[in-house]
């Protein structure tokens, strides 16, 4: 199991397993984000590698995420332990990008986009430790792609992901419709869900592996992350 880094999580849930594929399903700006910076930062802590895949924000944007958070990942790019893969800023025409982070030409480009995953998960491989891959956000790429397009891309990733001793975490809003994201918690392995209701947000752990977790469990979303209470 992976830790997450957000304590009374990893007590209720044993963590995330190994070598999986998670579903975060919720609205935007509930604390998916920082679900997966605290995911991402904890591993790091551990010699463990990551890779962030960003759709709609751009690596400058995240790594002041990461700093406001006081998780220093400067060190940790210099040593390529982190990597990113940017769809995001080239197709709005940002140009500059510093020297981990590779850029493809946007949402669409799925073939470049899973050409680039699989370099970044083999370079990490010389680390010889489990290494943590997040997406953020997958449910962009559905307004630039077909539907099959998506589910061939998802099936390819989530078999990149076994092969190469990953475990991925990716955010996902219901945008996508009802329908798609039933085909897609077919397909992954844990699904945990963020809903805000009567001025409180909370988190319930679906599905990790063959766990069920059945409750709701409130949580307080700080400048340090999330809290569960």
């Amino acid at each position: 199991m992976l830790t997450t880094g957000i304590r009374k999580f990893d007590e209720v849930t044993g963590g995330i397993p190994e070598n999986s594929v998670n579903m975060l399903l919720g609205p935007a700006n509930i604390g998916k984000l920082e679900f997966c910076c605290e995911f991402v930062w904890d591993g790091l802590n551990l010699g463990q590698p990551a890779l962030i895949i960003l759709t709609r924000d751009t690596p400058k944007r995240i790594v002041s995420r990461f700093e406001s958070m006081n998780f220093e990942i400067e060190n940790y790019t210099k040593k390529r332990m982190i990597r990113m893969i940017d769809c995001y800023s080239k197709f709005v025409g940002l140009r500059s990008s510093p020297s981990y982070v590779t850029k493809i030409s946007g949402p669409s480009d799925l073939t470049t986009l899973s050409f680039q995953i699989f370099n970044v998960l083999k370079e990490h491989q010389k680390f010889q430790k489990p290494i943590r891959c997040v997406f953020h956000a997958l449910s962009t790429l559905f307004l630039y792609n077909t539907p099959d397009q998506m589910m061939r891309f998802f099936t390819y990733l989530i078999g990149m992901i076994k092969t190469m001793n990953a475990t991925l975490i990716f955010n996902i809003e219901r945008i996508i419709g009802e329908e798609m994201a039933h085909r897609i918690s077919e397909l992954v392995d844990g699904i945990i869900e963020f809903k805000a209701e009567g001025g409180m947000f909370l988190i319930n752990p679906t599905r990790l592996g063959k766990k069920l977790f059945p409750q709701w469990i409130q949580y307080k979303l700080t400048d340090k992350g999330l809290k569960l209470i």
